[in-house]
């Protein structure tokens, strides 16, 4: 009866509970009824522990003929083991009762006994307004329930990792991601409630989410007798309330966002058009003011300009009662959308050649955000300064997607290099959150007041190596420990990261839930290998300048689905990643391979106020000779021989050239321009004087 009824009341949705007989069970914990409801599933006979002073003495007496109730303190293992072994089910909830619902942290010796186990991800109860967890969204009295179970690898460990990884993989596989961004927008809005202010800027403009879904379909319809269904268009603006009104607008029409980057030369941004077969590209006059791109725009005259300004004119009684009637009754009048179907179009950085588009699905960024929901605990109660470009898929995701799911308010504003004025605005804004590359957070730290980063609790690096004395200084400065992550535009990005009770230094952290990893030796390399991954959140495929528009699947020889990610990484035994270097980027020297990367990382240490960069170039006599480009005429062979002598490493790292540059060349996102500096040094050009051995 009491299944019936919690499977009417809260749409309880149950995965894998056939895993549970048996087996020594450990339960994460939403609310002070979770047990509640995990009791009406188990089996006659079946153990539940809970920790000391939690102990349920009413419904003991109450459900006491079907289950036995045991305080965790007077658990003893082999009587626990010998219980399972018979064929029974013991439920533990090694956690009290905390905010980090969604983790374990600890374990107790209960769960060390070898035994057959599993893990029980229960998700959705914390928003009842009975359950005393702290809770900051809107409260339901009767949200969706789901209830998901996987077995445990039998030679696995017995450790909190090993527990986290299979609550990882309960959660997501729970998870019903065959959905649109859109209809994932109207979910948090229901979730958290319409007035839940969600977007603010410099300027004081403030939106909830009633406002913003009424913007985007009030700029949806007006769009929509210019484009079609399914078709890729352009979108070219910065990290502003409207880009985002924008980017939702498209996904209200059922079209398909392209970004651009407006850094990038006027040949590299018609090639990335032709490549994705745009023919329309939206942007605004302001933007184009304030930013000076008039000769872009004549350079891009081949295409159909909208101006966000000149669609005000557009705007009738009709269109504002169609926006507000749909905004309200979203669900009606909408064609259903895959969530398999294309969602946003991306673009390789193209440090190492051609941008590629990266084509990602609805379900590919859905699955990267809930990812991200399962390593850390994000709510409504936080705020995060968004200065990232959404052109970039660690700004559209970590900084624009998640948020907006997750309840949180986004303060955006436009220029990322304003280190001056960045930190003030996250003092204003009241940020408890923060994104960026090693070379932004660099700047924001050495300009900021501490004051500025008080709120700040968690601060994320990515797209490039952080720095060890970027971390040092946030620590120093503002007792802030830098969470460095790793991923990739064709991940949706994320892959990997640091989380505060998972930290190594120098490391990007362990690897999300859902996602599939192999390493493939590498010649000439005694640790680590070629990183594959395959999950949920891998793109559906590219876009390339030879065959414009035509998706091409992704094939990589192993198996269907697997990404290869061109890095040479290495993972110890918890499972923490470290990056040695790109494939691309490895040089033979004396018969062993070294990492460019590596040569970098000890002139980035030693000269951190300067860009260095390694390149290798072809030699007659040696075969290939590794080239130091730096910014620092300090830098040359007897101070780098110094530099690796201090930290005990090999001679095989020490360049055989020194070229020194005023100013290397950089792309929009902070990352080196290799194909530049290549060319610089193989034909010695704008400014470079060269040391030689």
């Amino acid at each position: 009866m009491f299944r019936w009824l919690f499977r009417w009341l809260f749409r309880l949705q149950c995965d894998g509970l056939e895993n549970l007989s048996g087996r020594l069970v450990a339960a994460n914990r939403c609310s002070r009824w979770d047990w509640v409801i995990v009791t009406a599933f188990l089996e006659k006979g079946s153990w539940i522990i809970l920790p000391p002073g939690e102990f349920p003495l009413g419904y003991r007496r109450f459900f006491g003929y079907h289950v036995r109730f045991i305080p965790e303190d007077q658990v003893d293992p082999e009587s626990l083991a010998h219980h399972v072994r018979q064929g029974h089910t013991v439920v533990y909830f090694p956690e009290p009762l905390s905010p980090f619902a969604g983790r374990f942290r600890k374990i107790s010796v209960a769960f060390e006994v070898s035994c057959p186990r599993a893990v029980l991800a229960v998700q959705g109860t914390g928003p009842w307004p009975l359950s005393r967890r702290t809770f900051s969204g809107k409260r339901h009295w009767f949200s969706p329930v789901r209830l998901s179970a996987v077995p445990l690898d039998p030679d696995g460990g017995h450790d909190a990792w090993t527990l986290q990884d299979g609550l990882g993989r309960a959660m997501m596989a729970s998870q019903t991601l065959d959905t649109t961004l859109w209809n994932a927008l109207l979910g948090a809005a229901q979730h958290h409630g319409r007035r839940k202010v969600v977007l603010e800027d410099e300027n004081g403009q403030r939106l909830n989410y009633g406002q913003l879904i009424f913007k985007a379909i009030l700029l949806g319809r007006l769009l929509e007798p210019q484009t079609r269904t399914g078709e890729r268009v352009g979108l070219m603006l910065p990290t502003t309330v409207g880009t985002v009104v924008t980017f939702f607008a498209f996904q209200a029409g059922g079209r398909v966002p392209t970004m651009l980057n407006f850094s990038n030369g006027p040949e590299t941004i018609l090639a990335t058009c032709r490549t994705a077969q745009v023919r329309l590209l939206v942007t605004s006059r302001l933007f184009i003011q304030k930013a000076r791109l008039f000769d872009l725009m004549d350079a891009l005259a081949e295409l159909n300009i909208v101006y966000l300004e000149d669609l005000r004119s557009s705007v009738t009684p009709g269109i504002l009662l169609y926006a507000w009637w749909f905004s309200h009754v979203t669900r009606w009048g909408r064609k259903p959308v895959s969530g398999d179907a294309e969602a946003v179009v991306l673009f390789t950085s193209g440090s190492e050649g051609i941008p590629k588009g990266v084509v990602l699905s609805h379900n590919n960024l859905l699955a990267n955000a809930k990812q991200v929901f399962i390593r850390f605990d994000l709510g409504p109660a936080d705020v995060i300064l968004h200065v990232l470009p959404m052109f970039h898929a660690f700004g559209l995701t970590v900084a624009t997607l998640v948020p907006l799911l997750a309840g949180m308010r986004i303060f955006c504003y436009p220029s990322v290099l304003d280190y001056r004025t960045v930190p003030k605005m996250a003092w204003k804004a009241g940020a408890t959150l923060l994104a960026g590359t090693d070379t932004f957070l660099k700047g924001y730290g050495r300009m900021a007041d501490p004051i500025d980063f008080a709120a700040l609790r968690y601060c994320f690096a990515g797209a490039e190596t952080l720095r060890a004395s970027t971390r040092n200084l946030w620590m120093e400065k503002f007792g802030i420990r830098i969470l460095e992550g790793y991923g990739a535009t064709e991940t949706a990005p994320v892959l990997s990261v640091n989380a505060p009770e998972a930290y190594r230094c120098g490391c990007v952290g362990r690897m999300l839930s859902g996602i599939e990893w192999k390493l493939q030796p590498v010649s000439g390399l005694k640790n680590g290998g070629r990183l594959f991954v395959r999950g949920p959140n891998v793109m559906l495929g590219y876009l390339l300048s030879h065959a414009p528009g035509v998706l091409q699947s992704l094939w990589t020889g192993i198996d269907p689905g697997w990404y290869d990610t061109g890095d040479v990484v290495q993972v110890d035994t918890h499972g923490f990643v470290s990056i040695l270097g790109r494939v691309k980027r490895f040089a033979k020297i004396a018969g062993e391979m070294v990492s460019l990367a590596a040569v970098e990382s000890v002139a980035m240490e030693e000269w951190p106020d300067s860009l260095h960069a390694a390149v290798v170039v072809a030699d007659p006599q040696r075969g290939e000779t590794l080239v130091m480009v730096t910014e620092d005429r300090k830098v040359n062979r007897l101070t780098f021989a110094k530099a690796l002598k201090e930290r005990g490493l090999s001679l095989l790292l020490l360049p055989f050239r020194f070229v020194y540059h005023d100013s290397l060349p950089v792309l929009a996102s902070g990352k080196l321009d290799f194909i530049q500096l290549e060319i610089f040094v193989r034909e010695g050009k704008n400014n470079m004087d060269t040391t030689d051995s």
